[in-house]
């Protein structure tokens, strides 16, 4: 979306993502380190629209989580209640 909002085609910086993306998992695949980040940090396309520090930001994964919590919330609660009633059940 960063890409999109600087002026850049939707299609067409998803399908060079994409090709990024496809070529780094073909060196992990070989044994090789993945290189997704370095390879978007050099990349002259990606480099028209956005600055490095800009990449940066948009690279950074430490603190997010997205929607995580909330789903790791809304998964434990519908564990937990068949749980509470089938001990209710056993009690009862």
């Amino acid at each position: 979306m960063a890409l999109v909002k600087a002026g850049a085609d939707r299609q067409v910086m998803h399908e060079h993502l994409r090709q990024l993306a496809l070529s780094a998992w073909e060196q992990v695949n070989q044994g090789k380190p993945n290189l997704l980040v370095e390879a978007i940090f050099t990349d002259p396309l990606l480099k028209e629209y956005l600055t490095t520090d800009r990449l940066s930001e948009l690279t950074r994964v430490d603190g997010y989580t997205g929607f995580a919590p909330e789903r790791a919330r809304s998964t434990a609660k519908g564990i937990m209640h068949p749980l509470e009633g089938s001990s209710n059940k056993a009690t009862g």
